[in-house]
């Protein structure tokens, strides 16, 4: 079993919205076994969740700033936060603890899936990640949304979603001849998975799997340089996401 599990979506959805949040929310409660216990307007989440309340108080801030925290403190555990903003890109990142079961992982993918869905990712990903082993793979789950608009995204993780803008600049024949699992998503992008039932492999086949597929991607030219720490490169190619038309 992994020694984390992270969950992230990055989106042009309103999170300071009613109706936004109501559509992040969505993918916690209706995936059954996901609703967090707490929330908070930090990280540290003090408070009995309660979704009316926060969708009162949240959609109602002040200034540029919010990040909210939610968790869950019974299996399968989690803490979560996002950027509680209507303008721009926003992040949504979900970090299971290694204490989740080979009952729950699969779940957390259907989860994912939802909350990509809900959110009509630009992109996101499901990352598997262990202590030990290939630092390279491990590190592919880390991700900004500073980052992400200036370098590119990173290397594709166990599960990757690419919004229509990545798509474009990747090329939907490159996507289909990768070697990856393919399949195009509701809202225009694709998802993509590195192998067939990821959440039953290990760092060993993932991390080959993804050296395998990024072999052919990277030639697009649109994925950041990650290698050296503060150190990053643009992709070549690489377009940030537009923003104009954020919803």
């Amino acid at each position: 079993m992994p020694d984390r599990t992270l969950v992230v979506v990055i989106t042009k959805t309103a999170l300071r919205s009613e109706a936004g949040l109501e559509r992040l929310l969505d993918a916690f409660d209706n995936v059954e076994g996901f609703t967090p216990t707490h929330w908070g307007q930090d990280e540290r989440a003090r408070d009995p969740y309660d979704r009316t309340q926060l969708i009162r108080e949240v959609s109602s801030l002040k200034g540029e700033f919010g990040m909210p925290g939610l968790q869950r403190r019974k299996p399968p555990r989690y803490k979560a936060y996002f950027s509680a903003k209507n303008g721009g890109v926003k992040i949504v990142n979900v970090e299971f603890s290694s204490t989740l079961s080979e009952k729950e992982l699969p779940r957390v993918f259907s989860f994912g899936d939802a909350l990509a869905e809900q959110l009509k990712a630009e992109f996101g990903i499901v990352h598997l990640a262990w202590n030990e082993g290939h630092q390279e793979y491990n590190a592919s789950g880390v991700i900004t949304v500073d980052e992400l608009q200036k370098y590119g995204p990173t290397r594709v993780c166990a599960r990757t979603w690419f919004g229509p803008h990545i798509v474009r600049l990747i090329g939907e024949e490159r996507l289909r001849t990768s070697g990856a699992l393919v399949k195009k998503t509701s809202w225009g992008g694709v998802q993509l998975d590195l192998m067939e039932r990821p959440w039953e492999s290990n760092v060993e086949a993932l991390s080959a799997r993804q050296d395998e597929v990024m072999r052919q991607l990277a030639p697009s030219g649109i994925f950041g340089d990650y290698s050296q720490f503060l150190n990053y490169k643009q992709g070549a190619n690489w377009v940030s996401i537009p923003v104009e038309d954020a919803a």
